[in-house]
């Protein structure tokens, strides 16, 4: 992983603790047992699984500096709608291209 470059993917069965500190940022008061509620329809063992719905983590430097948890839903017609929410960047230095590089992975999912 480059220190420029922002790695993007989904989190899975084996990261849910591993990210817990990061989503207790956003919520204090989350505790372990109702973040592992809240991701438990949203992880997959298989990250190459589509899902309806997921966490989408982002790493520098091999570390997890921000997450976006997302829904997808049917719309009228053919289209879908992304919805995201419970976005958390941790990343002083360069939390503006953190937050670009989550949000085009985003974009990437909506696709």
């Amino acid at each position: 992983m480059s220190a420029d470059r922002t790695d993007l993917f989904a989190l899975t069965t084996d990261q849910v603790d591993l990210v817990f500190p990061l989503a207790r940022e956003a919520d204090p008061q989350l505790s372990l047992e109702d973040w592992r509620s809240f991701v438990e329809s949203r992880v997959s063992a298989n990250p190459s699984d589509r899902q309806t719905s997921g966490v989408l983590l982002a790493a520098r430097n091999s570390n997890i500096r921000g997450l976006a948890a997302y829904d997808v839903s049917p719309a009228n017609g053919p289209d879908e709608v992304l919805k995201a929410h419970h976005i958390v960047i941790i990343d002083r230095t360069r939390e503006r291209y953190l937050a670009t590089d989550l949000l085009g992975g985003l974009l990437r999912i909506a696709e």
